[in-house]
């Protein structure tokens, strides 16, 4: 017999959304974590991240308040003052997400879960202690973590992980950052906020590699103006710590010295220690292989969030939980990863949702282009938020839009009308079509829109 309807093995934003949903369809649930409450994007990711980063932006504005006619006189940067407001704000949310579990009846069980068998979860408290919990479904919930490459000698302190970065209560005033992929990026744009002398180093030719053309050059641009100096093509060979620095080796044998190296060259799934030899779970490359409805290839076992290796997304984590959930109570539900937005938290910001333009040419299908610049848009203006576009990809023959990729302001809050409108079908004439308010920087998609077809009242 089993002890619950649900044995859920991780709380980041797949497996606490999965322990609530099924509590509110009536299954008694035991929700298991070894660590903090939200997992990665509550307490190492997401919300301190864009917490600080919005810190950043904040000094970037002070230092141009004559401008907007406030004098406040010079800047003072107290970096042990906004991770202390970083704190408070993942505190409040976690234990949030601790309330919302009690409410719906979950059971927390503090400790490392480990599959046992079908059906079955070992879990060992922090003291030792060992349990077995029996359960008719079993959801694997357990993220991922930031690759660590021997090579660059990773001691929390100077050479950094993003996990120990965000731990930070002093910085110093130079970084270099290993890695051009959005998390070093949005990193390349906190630290050139608060002043620090900023290097990223990306082995690949580009930074952003996978986003749309328009999207990495109005990004990269943005990053330089802020002071961010690039070195892409370029392999590190290692980083070492020298006393209070470090020094990176490049290829060549070519040296770079900073106070200290963020190393962001990728994360890798959390299942080594999961137990998935003991159900014969079929894996790839460590990622835990899944179905259209996040079944594994054990019966009664799914799989959901940045160990399947589909989209490693924290809203992507949460609509894999639910359909999880109602999967595994008879109610059908399936994914569909072809309507996600995305969004990269860099000044500028950028958010993308559908194809990129080079994907769109490569299916062969006949499309168009409308493109709308921020500095003609009235609030933009006001605001002083001139860095900015809007790009919209349609198919020539319906007009239904393709893709939406977005930099500037707003950015990821504009994502979600368009991410509504691919989903619906919506063509470029439905959002031209549509009255958007004055002055707002929603405007800029009716524009692209019109662009379309070459009506945009506002173009240059």
């Amino acid at each position: 017999m089993s002890d619950y309807d649900f044995a859920i093995i991780g709380s980041g934003p797949g497996g606490y959304v999965a322990a609530v949903r099924a509590g509110q369809l009536g299954a008694k649930v035991a929700l298991i974590e070894k660590d903090l409450f939200g997992g990665t994007c509550l307490n190492y990711g997401c919300i301190p991240t864009k917490t600080l980063i919005h810190s950043g932006r904040i000094a970037a504005m002070a230092r141009e308040m004559e401008e907007y006619g406030v004098r406040t006189g010079e800047v003072d940067i107290d970096y042990s003052v906004m991770a202390s407001r970083k704190d408070k704000v993942v505190k409040t949310l976690r234990d949030g997400t601790e309330k919302l579990l009690k409410a719906r009846g979950v059971e927390i069980i503090r400790g490392t879960g480990r599959l046992a068998g079908a059906g079955a979860v070992q879990v060992e408290s922090a003291e030792g202690d060992s349990r077995t919990i029996r359960a008719r479904h079993v959801i694997l919930a357990t993220g991922s973590a930031p690759a660590r490459p021997s090579a660059f000698n990773i001691d929390g302190e100077r050479i950094l992980t993003s996990d120990d970065a965000v731990k930070l209560v002093s910085i110093g005033k130079s970084v270099i950052i290993l890695g051009g992929g959005y998390i070093g990026c949005e990193y390349a744009s906190l630290y050139a906020n608060l002043g620090l002398d900023v290097t990223i180093v990306e082995l690949l030719d580009t930074i952003l590699t996978g986003q749309d053309v328009d999207v990495i050059k109005h990004v990269g641009r943005g990053l330089k103006r802020r002071g961010v100096k690039f070195r892409t093509g370029v392999r590190v060979e290692s980083i070492e710590r020298v006393d209070e620095s470090v020094k990176a080796i490049l290829e060549g044998g070519r040296e770079m010295t900073a106070d200290m190296a963020l190393v962001a060259v990728g994360r890798r799934p959390v299942t080594e220690e999961l137990g998935l030899e003991s159900v014969d779970i079929k894996t790839d490359k460590g990622y835990v292989s899944v179905d259209e409805r996040c079944r594994t290839s054990a019966g009664s076992i799914w799989a959901i969030g940045d160990i399947t290796g589909r989209l490693a997304l924290a809203h992507v984590a949460s609509a894999q939980a639910i359909v999880a959930v109602e999967d595994a109570l008879g109610r059908g539900s399936k994914m569909s990863y072809e309507v996600v937005p995305s969004c990269i938290f860099t000044d500028p910001e950028s958010a993308s949702v559908g194809l990129t333009e080079a994907e769109v040419a490569e299916s062969g299908v006949g499309y168009a282009v409308g493109r709308f610049q921020f500095r003609t848009l009235g609030k933009a203006q006001a605001e002083g938020n001139l860095e900015g576009m809007v790009k919209m990809i349609a198919e020539v023959e319906t007009g239904r839009i393709l893709g939406v990729h977005i930099t500037g302001a707003a950015a990821s809050s504009l994502v979600g009308e368009m991410a509504l409108a691919i989903r619906t079908g919506a063509t470029a004439a439905d959002i031209m079509d549509t009255i958007h308010a004055h002055p707002t920087f929603p405007e800029a998609l009716k524009e692209a829109a019109e662009d379309l077809e070459g009506r945009a009242i506002h173009a240059v």
